[in-house]
């Protein structure tokens, strides 16, 4: 295999991160007329080329690190995939675990917030609070993140078991699809966009990857697939706002832009220095994470240790610093580029480059079907694609998926002496 086909094909990094710069070329071209008439914000990324070039340089230097970790890792070899689990009990252990965290994470959320039954059972459906309301004490947030992992893990193992032995694990596959059903309802029973997207992004690239003819998958192939799912995406996008209360199609086209292209007339600020967050430059931007460590933060006071703020007050801190600049306070996303230079300045280009990296060496172990591959690439996939949002890479879900992964390893190596893609034997 050569290593263009690793580079090009459409699940890769090099694939995935066209998404972000169709969103430019459409901000660059958009009459402002048009954008100010939906968005009610004056219009100042229509053919700014000082924000084109700046976004334009992190995605060539994201492009440049990719590049660079593909040549360094090389083509990966057939060898390095072999063995399914031996058997099937040994998937089942995992995924009813999570399914048990989850079911405890969820109750004690709805005991805590029953307001949330009110929410769904009234008339206006009022969600327009639930983020800054929502009391997650003792609630295990990271549930969710752990079993869209194990989902994951779950799917490929389920596959490279059944192409093994040439059976089908009906069973198994019910228990997964009553899984994925709990995991898209733990995010839709508070509205929370920013995890059921992930969740899904996570699935369609897991059920992809595990198809058993990775190799095989083109452009023309996928490409009625890919459509599809972006289809998909805009359609729960825009359902979950109606919920919320936005009807009016005016409305939604304001709530889809503004999560999308809006984020470009925040960056032109950012870049013109007239939209400052007051947290800028604390790290709290380019390593949310470390605010709220999962599990190593009960016993170490982590953000203390490397002075992070609060990720929640930073948050709230935005609106104004919108509002403020001019713009409209409802939305303040400004690309995950905007995001990582206002916390480290210029340091954005290497920040970037090393995404690229990483991402390379997560494209290459899902290829092979190696666990830490496909437990943490498909959120690589998503990160990149909303690269136009917020510094998603940095979010504390990326530890988690971290402490997944190494669990799942350690246990893997009780049970099988190597796994691998789905077929190969």
């Amino acid at each position: 295999m050569k290593i263009s086909r690793l580079m090009f094909h459409p699940l890769s990094p090099l694939t995935v991160v066209v998404v972000p710069v169709v969103l430019l070329a459409v901000v660059l071209a958009m009459p402002p007329a048009v954008y100010e008439f939906y968005m009610r914000e004056p219009d100042f990324a229509y053919m700014n080329w000082q924000m084109a070039e700046f976004f334009l340089a992190n995605i060539g230097l994201f492009i440049a690190g990719v590049c660079a970790g593909l040549l360094l890792l090389g083509v990966p070899k057939p060898a390095d995939a072999i063995k399914p689990l031996q058997d099937p009990l040994h998937i089942w252990i995992p995924l009813c675990i999570a399914l048990g965290i989850s079911f405890y994470a969820e109750a004690i959320l709805l005991m805590n917030n029953s307001w949330l039954w009110t929410a769904w059972l009234s008339p206006t459906k009022d969600f327009s609070f639930v983020r800054s309301e929502l009391n997650t004490t003792g609630a295990l947030t990271e549930a969710g993140t752990l079993l869209a992992a194990i989902i994951q893990w779950t799917i490929w193992k389920t596959r490279s078991y059944e192409r093994a032995h040439q059976v089908c694990l009906t069973n198994l596959r019910l228990a997964l699809v009553f899984a994925i059903a709990i995991l898209l309802l733990s995010a839709l029973i508070k509205l929370a966009r920013w995890e059921l997207f992930p969740y899904l992004t996570a699935i369609a690239i897991s059920l992809a990857g595990a198809s058993g003819s990775i190799e095989n998958i083109s452009f023309r192939k996928a490409l009625p697939k890919i459509l599809i799912g972006v289809a998909g995406l805009f359609i729960v996008f825009n359902a979950i706002a109606m919920i919320r209360g936005v009807v009016a199609i005016g409305d939604l086209i304001e709530s889809t832009m503004g999560y999308t292209v809006a984020s470009f007339n925040r960056l032109s600020l950012m870049l013109s220095g007239s939209l400052n967050y007051p947290y800028g430059g604390s790290g709290i931007y380019a390593f949310r994470f470390l605010a709220n460590v999962p599990i190593l933060g009960w016993f170490v006071d982590v953000s203390r240790l490397f002075l992070i703020p609060d990720a929640y007050l930073a948050w709230l801190s935005e609106f104004d610093a919108v509002a403020m600049s001019g713009l409209s306070s409802y939305y303040i996303w400004a690309t995950a580029f905007g995001y990582v230079f206002i916390d480290l300045g210029n340091w954005v280009f290497l920040y970037f480059f090393l995404f690229g990296v990483l991402s390379a060496w997560g494209w290459r172990e899902f290829w092979q079907g190696k666990t830490l591959g496909i437990t943490l690439y498909p959120y690589i996939v998503f990160c990149i694609a909303f690269m136009v949002g917020d510094n998603f890479i940095a979010y504390r879900g990326i530890v988690t998926l971290v402490m997944v992964s190494l669990a799942l390893v350690a246990y893997e190596r009780f049970f099988c002496a190597e796994s691998g893609r789905p077929g190969i034997r």
